[in-house]
């Protein structure tokens, strides 16, 4: 679309001694040299610090319909270690809650490649968020489990309860029909 319309939304740049750094529209960039442009609209700001442009990354980056949960993480993670955010920092600065930053952040914990599969979007990020239960004792055979069987948040849930889901869903209905109906 950019050969054919132009550049909608310019990029943002910081000038850095003689030069001018990449703040936000790195795709755009890209899309724009493959288009063969020779000039792009550029926002130039000239006082923004590392903290400010760290921000700005990592809002654009977050907006991206294609980042995967783990993406996200580790973006905040690294403003975390970076600039010294706390979570109630992030939360102000992204717009959400500080408990989503705190589950999207415990994300960082599970095994290595149960973060690979939740990259590949084998296990989706409600799924993921599940799997930290502090109850799931083995967290890689459950990311297991979910992949093979497909099980859901939910059933996830019921796992770190300590539920047995082995049954299907049809067996779980047919036992709660018949035991004996309880009084309150």
């Amino acid at each position: 679309s950019i050969e054919h319309h132009g550049l909608i939304q310019p990029i943002a740049v910081r000038k850095v001694g003689d030069r001018y750094q990449l703040i936000s529209g790195e795709r755009r960039t890209r899309a724009s040299k493959l288009a063969g442009l020779p000039t792009i609209k550029a926002q130039v700001y000239e006082n923004l610090d590392d903290k400010a442009m760290a921000e700005w990354a990592l809002i654009e980056n977050i907006q991206r319909v294609d980042l995967n949960p783990v993406e996200v993480a580790k973006s905040y993670q690294q403003l975390i270690d970076n600039h010294g955010y706390t979570h109630e920092d992030l939360s102000k600065i992204v717009s959400k809650s500080r408990s989503a930053i705190t589950n999207s952040l415990r994300l960082l914990k599970l095994p290595e490649v149960v973060l690979l599969w939740i990259e590949e979007g084998k296990i989706s990020g409600g799924a993921a968020r599940a799997l930290c239960s502090d109850k799931i004792q083995n967290p890689e055979e459950v990311a297991k489990r979910i992949i093979e069987e497909g099980l859901n948040v939910r059933q996830i849930e019921a796992i770190a309860r300590g539920e047995d889901i082995s049954q299907t869903k049809d067996e779980r209905q047919e036992t709660r029909e018949g035991e004996p109906e309880q009084s309150s």
